[in-house]
């Protein structure tokens, strides 16, 4: 975000009437032109509300219905404010020591947050790779087991895909079992035709070639992991599981709770440098489906 975009946002933020405006333009909220229950016709009665005029109903409609905002009790700049800092990663203990939001409070919001990059992800899915383009394949597990402290934790297997290019679009699947039936599917919805897939030799990638008709290249990690003669290598995946870990707090690496964590870093992977931006275009999207 440039500077004349991050002075818009806090104007945004800190105007209520100025934020309703420009969500209004931006195809977020829409005045209602008819009620929401008889379809009759309706007048406007303040700044976010319309009232049926039909004598049996006089429902009275508001432009955040059907809307994120419509759940949340505060102000849209203030919802909108907090959304910008979700969107920038900003921790739950920013939110509890510089808004005063208790830990229940800012789950609530994230959650709305969370549905809306979902929402937009499962939209946007596309096919990764391309004619000779490189997809790297690898299965990583997240947690472990603890028996000896705490809580039991299970772990979970996640299946990668990712390009090698600078956009290094992914692909991540959770998996019960890491063998062909499993894997090779994924593939196959997964990668673009005339692209190269690249993989261990783990034996559930055998039939990439004979049964998916792609190219297919390995490295042996039991003996290098760089191949001497082809100079095959995974380093783009598995920079990608380091990203990823990083990112994902180890209480949330369960079957329960990775499935967001993994969907908001391929989103801001997919949106890099223009996260702000698609996140209102995925929040106008939000309302349409």
């Amino acid at each position: 975000m440039n500077r004349q975009e991050l002075e818009f946002a806090n104007r945004m933020f800190q105007d209520e009437a100025f934020c309703r405006e420009f969500l209004i333009n931006s195809s977020i909220f829409s005045n209602p032109s008819t009620c929401i229950d008889c379809f009759g016709p309706v007048s406007q009665k303040s700044s976010v509300h319309f009232k049926c005029t039909t004598k049996n109903c006089r429902k009275l409609n508001s432009i955040y219905w059907g809307t994120p905002f419509a759940s949340l009790k505060l102000k849209v700049n203030q919802i909108m404010e907090l959304f910008f800092l979700f969107n920038n990663d900003a921790s739950t203990n920013f939110f509890m020591n510089t808004k005063g939001n208790s830990s229940a409070t800012i789950s609530k919001r994230f959650k709305v947050y969370m549905d809306i990059l979902v929402n937009d992800f499962s939209f946007s899915q596309v096919k990764i790779g391309g004619e000779n383009v490189i997809v790297e394949c690898d299965e990583s597990k997240f947690g472990k087991r603890k028996y000896h402290r705490g809580h039991r934790v299970e772990g979970v297997w996640v299946f990668g895909l990712v390009e090698r290019t600078p956009e290094r679009r992914l692909v991540v699947r959770i998996v019960e079992k890491r063998d062909a039936a499993t894997l090779l599917p994924i593939i196959r919805s997964s990668v673009l035709e005339g692209s190269i897939v690249l993989t261990d030799c783990w034996r559930a990638y055998n039939g990439i070639q004979s049964e998916l008709g792609l190219a297919h290249e390995t490295v042996n990690h039991s003996e290098n992991f760089v191949e001497p003669i082809t100079l095959n290598h995974t380093n783009t995946i598995e920079g990608t599981w380091n990203g990823i870990k990083m990112k994902v707090p180890a209480r949330k690496r369960t079957k329960k709770l990775i499935s967001n964590e993994l969907v908001r870093f391929s989103w801001n992977r997919q949106n890099k440098d223009r996260k702000w931006g698609a996140f209102l275009n995925a929040l106008a999207r939000f309302n349409i489906e």
